[in-house]
């Protein structure tokens, strides 16, 4: 898989198999993302995808190796779909033991583009309805940077209604305390 560009997905980029691969119905992990499960339960997980074509519309995707064949409902636009365990089984609870785990993503078709994952124990969650801010307010390290400072204080102004006081001020106090940082 490689990286392409397009204004209309999250952060300006996304995946997909290049043009002349072929279509695949046999899943191969091209595409390996590790994450870290904090309790044994059951997770929901999604794509945010778009498929350019009719023809160019497919990738299969899954936990751990497994994969589930998905496509999205409206051709050339970004569209968050919800992965089931097996392919057309409807059920979409993959249970996950604490620890590491892998998101495997692989072709279907060539051009599908992979833009956005998201895992979650909600199973009301309506990721079309979460705002993505571009300032990582709880990242791992700890760090935020001034460029993402500065962009979260922009977008904040453009709508502080989206973006609430305390998460910017959350943002302000961790670039002012860079604890944890490199």
């Amino acid at each position: 898989m490689v990286i392409g560009s397009d204004p209309a997905a999250s952060g300006g980029g996304y995946i997909h198999v290049p043009e002349g691969t072929g279509v695949s119905t046999s899943p191969t992990e091209e595409a390996i993302y590790s994450i870290d499960i904090p309790q044994e339960g059951d997770y929901y997980l999604w794509l945010l995808m778009n498929g350019p074509t009719g023809g160019n519309d497919a990738l299969y995707i899954g936990f751990d190796g497994s994969f589930d064949r998905i496509y999205p409902i409206q051709i050339g636009q970004y569209e968050w779909i919800r992965v089931e365990t097996v392919h057309n089984s409807g059920d979409f609870l993959h249970h996950l033991t604490a620890g590491q785990h892998q998101v495997n993503i692989g072709h279907g078709e060539e051009l599908a583009r992979a833009d956005r994952i998201l895992v979650t124990n909600d199973p009301d969650l309506d990721p079309s309805q979460i705002t993505h801010h571009r300032a990582d307010t709880s990242p791992r390290d700890g760090c935020i940077s001034m460029g993402e400072l500065l962009d979260f204080i922009e977008l904040w102004k453009g709508d502080s209604s989206a973006y609430p006081m305390g998460e910017l001020m959350g943002a302000v106090s961790m670039w002012k305390g860079q604890e944890g940082c490199n």
